[in-house]
This record gives C-alpha cells, sequence and structure tokens, in this order.
C-alpha cells in the first residue's frame, strides 16, 4: 500500500519555532535567511511528520537550490544537535544542558563516493552520537518517570539522509536495512529524475512508501522576501526590479542568495545605490548556470541585428 501527499493533511507542522543559532554549516549567503518559513516547508513538515508517526518512508525531489537542505536541517534542529555530536573516544561537550533539544530526528549526508560499508558504519557512530546525547540529558534532568533511554531501540525516529541520488543501488540498500531494523520513519532528499533509476527495481520501489516534491518559492512569497530584504539592507527599490528578480529566480533560493550578493557587491561601490531591472539583470547575468552561459553569444547576436537593421533604414 502506497502513501500518498493527501495522508499528510491534518498533521500540523512544527511552525513557528525561532530560527536555530548559528552553526558552522555552510549557508547560502550572508545576506540571505537561513531559513524561511514558507508554504513548501509546511508541506515538508507535514510529510515528516507522517513518516516519523508511521514509521513509513518517503522520497523528497526538488531541483538544485530549492531549499531541501535548510528545511531538512531546520526541521531536524540539526544546527543545534550536531555541534554536540560526540566522535568515539571523546566526551560530550560540558555547554550541552537540558534545556537543549532532545535528538528525534537524525540528518545523514553521505560523502561523494562513500562505499556501503562507510555508510553502515557512518550510521551506526550516527545512532551512537545521538543515544550518547539522550543519556546525557535524562541524567542532567534526573527524568525518573520516563522510559531508561537504555531500552529503547533507537533514540531518534526519523532519519533524513540527503543526496540520495548519489547513493549507488547497494548504498541505498544499507540505509533501507537501517531503516527496517532501526524502526524509524526515513526520508531520503534527491534531485528530479532520480526515482527513474528504480522503475525497473522492484526491490527498491517496494520499499518507498511515498513520493514527495519540495517546490520552489511561490511567487508572493520571493517578491515579498525580496522586497523584505532589500528594506532591510537600506536600498531603494524602483518599480520594475522585483518584477526582474523573480523573472530570474522563480523562487529559489541559490539563485535569490547569489543575486542578493552580487547586489550587495554593487552598494559597496555605487553610492549612492538604487536597486532597478537593469542593475538586477547585471547581477544575474554574472550568475553560471543555463541560462546565463549563452547570455553572451545571444546578446551579441541580438547587438548584430540592431546594427544590421539600423544600416538598412
Amino acid at each position: 500500500m502506497t502513501m500518498n501527499e493527501e495522508s499528510f493533511e491534518g498533521i500540523s507542522p512544527k511552525l513557528g519555532r525561532e530560527d536555530p543559532a548559528p552553526s558552522t554549516a555552510r549557508g547560502l549567503s550572508p545576506l540571505f535567511p537561513r531559513f524561511v518559513a514558507t508554504t513548501e516547508y509546511a508541506r515538508f513538515a507535514q510529510m515528516c511528520d507522517a513518516c516519523r508517526h508511521s514509521q513509513y518512508s518517503a522520497v523528497c525531489l526538488g531541483p538544485a537550490g530549492v531549499g531541501k537542505t535548510c528545511c531538512a536541517r531546520y526541521y531536524a534542529q540539526w544546527d543545534r544537535l550536531e555541534p554536540f555530536l560526540p566522535l568515539p573516544g571523546e566526551g560530550i561537550d560540558s555547554s550541552f544542558s537540558p534545556d537543549s533539544l532532545l535528538p528525534r530526528t537524525a540528518f545523514y549526508t553521505p560523502k561523494a563516493a562513500e562505499t556501503p560499508k562507510q555508510i553502515e558504519r557512518d550510521l551506526m557512530q550516527l545512532r551512537w552520537g545521538l543515544q550518547r546525547l539522550a543519556e546525557r540529558a535524562c541524567m542532567l534532568t534526573q527524568e525518573e518517570q520516563s522510559l531508561p533511554v537504555s531500552g529503547r531501540s533507537t533514540v531518534f525516529d526519523l532519519l533524513i539522509v540527503d543526496g540520495g541520488d548519489r547513493l549507488s543501488r547497494q548504498s541505498l540498500e544499507v540505509v533501507w536495512d537501517f531503516f527496517e531494523q532501526s524502526h524509524v520513519g526515513l526520508v531520503v532528499l534527491g534531485l528530479p529524475g532520480w526515482e527513474k533509476r528504480w522503475l525497473n527495481q522492484q526491490a527498491l520501489t517496494s520499499r518507498c512508501g511515498a513520493l514527495h516534491t519540495l517546490c520552489a518559492l511561490g511567487e508572493d512569497e520571493g517578491r515579498h522576501l525580496f522586497e523584505e530584504r532589500a528594506q532591510q539592507l537600506g536600498w531603494s527599490v524602483v518599480a520594475g526590479a522585483v518584477d526582474v528578480f523573480w523573472d530570474w529566480t522563480r523562487g529559489n533560493f541559490q539563485l535569490m542568495a547569489l543575486i542578493l550578493t552580487s547586489l550587495d557587491s554593487f552598494s559597496r561601490r555605487r553610492v549612492p545605490f538604487t536597486v532597478t531591472g537593469e542593475v538586477v539583470k547585471e547581477a544575474a547575468v554574472r550568475l553560471w548556470n543555463e541560462r546565463t552561459a549563452s547570455f553572451p553569444q545571444n546578446q551579441k547576436k541580438k547587438d548584430d541585428d540592431q546594427s544590421e537593421n539600423q544600416e538598412i533604414e
């Protein structure tokens, strides 16, 4: 039986929480908020809650830059937990306190070209580290009425794996074996098209409970975010600039952050600074992607056509 997205309705997302404290994890840009509670995040949180509650599995697909990793890290509160994870042979940081969030969601990103054996070892170490944190928290708070942590099969009830599209079939088998043996929910993040590799692999498709799509930011939210950030930075924005910004980004967080970074560089050299459509376009064409890679050639052809028309006239 396959769970569909309608099953996620009615499970309220954990919105309204404070943003996690800054960590050493790489963000999109210092000018861009690390996390924004959007409609797409609400849908993502509902899906994660459903997998957690039912100990189900799901694959979450989304284009690069739409915020899959940021949504997952925020849901897991990983920026708060990760700094305290102990390594083998090390003790727990003394700054860890009962006020720290107890681990209920594990977030894992496999390294490039990691072998199935290494992934298995990483997952076991991750479970061990979270177990140590939970034991430490229970000891500090002296929760006499709670079930001893040592009696649980695992201290977390949801595992989120980032970069699933980079995993080999054998590595995916390791992840799914861990999911089934640990009796937890599982969410695997990947790029669109990755699921097609599974169509002829019944052993994998039969173990995936749901397929969720994380879309780019909606137009209203994208425009509002740009206008709000420009106001916070003290930029003057003329009519039409927001339209150009949206036309180039289409709600992609990564593109939005990169264009804002370029605009900030312009603002430091151009005083007074006003954000116009041409300025946004100038910042956008500096990016390296499929659209801008052919921009110089297209622009040269356009200029040549204009020159030819002027000569004819």
